[in-house]
């Protein structure tokens, strides 16, 4: 949960101003910060999944022999 570290700490300490267009989150409207923790579980939710789905050959199996040699 990096994620809610940076948005939810280390960038109120420094001042730094989040907006993450596609989920229409603005650190400065309070309204978008109250569902922004459900939406960054979520999302880590989803690249894990995503992740272990494909595997290292996009979840296709890895082909040993070559047919055009």
């Amino acid at each position: 949960m990096k994620v809610g570290f940076y948005t939810e700490v280390l960038f109120v300490e420094k001042g730094i101003r989040f907006i993450a267009i596609n989920n229409g989150t603005d650190s400065d409207n309070q309204q978008d910060s109250d569902f922004t923790p459900f939406l960054n579980i979520i999302n880590e939710w989803y690249a894990k999944d995503t992740s272990r789905k494909s595997g290292p050959f996009g979840g296709y199996p890895a082909r040993t022999e070559h047919p055009d040699r």
